[in-house]
């Protein structure tokens, strides 16, 4: 059974959900999933203070209700906490999926040696926690990173994109092949359509 912590934000959680059902769907498996709720506001605090002791007993708890509904893996299903990975995995009752692994073995096996970075400040200013590694990181210059940490922040929370107007976008961001990286003008034009409804220019 599939453990889900969620809340991380409500938005990611809600991803992960409708991604997990239409897999399951796909190959005509019912699901088996179980899933709490964490509050972001504290997993941030923790994030904030860079405290990964705390931030791993906090998530630990929760993996131990999942455990005891029947879970036996957990899934973060978001990037900002995978701050305490290590220590979390140290105490965890269950299994937990290293998000940050997956995506690094993923570029290692595209070969892709330069990438862009996006997400919440926390990720992006510590290069994923330097867990990519052999990868060089392009990351957002200050307006785009605040940028971008808000609207993230904003999306996790409410599962929505955020109310702005296309310009506030297409201002700040520089699509990634202008900047050298390992991806297309296709693909980069389609992360930004899909995740905040825009085109940048």
């Amino acid at each position: 059974m599939i453990g889900l912590l969620g809340g991380l934000g409500v938005g990611a959680a809600i991803h992960y959900y409708r991604e997990l059902a239409a897999a399951h769907d796909d190959a005509r498996r019912p699901m088996q999933l179980a899933m709490v709720h964490a509050s972001i506001t504290r997993v941030t605090n923790y994030a904030s203070l860079g405290d990964r002791t705390g931030l791993a007993t906090y998530l630990a708890g929760f993996l131990a209700q999942l455990k005891a509904a029947g879970a036996t893996i957990g899934v973060l299903p978001a990037v900002t906490p995978h701050l305490c990975i290590d220590e979390l995995t140290a105490i965890a009752p269950i299994p937990v999926i290293d998000l940050t692994r997956v995506v690094s073995d993923h570029l290692r096996e595209r070969k892709l040696s330069k990438v862009a970075l996006w997400g919440t400040r926390f990720v992006v200013e510590s290069d994923m926690y330097g867990r990519l590694e052999g990868v060089e990181v392009v990351r957002p210059r200050a307006p785009e990173l605040m940028f971008v940490h808000d609207a993230y922040t904003q999306l996790a929370q409410s599962g929505r994109r955020p109310v702005r107007g296309e310009d506030d976008y297409t201002r700040f961001i520089r699509p990634e092949y202008e900047l050298g990286c390992d991806i297309g003008e296709r693909r980069s034009r389609e992360f930004w359509q899909r995740r905040f409804g825009v085109t940048p220019d």
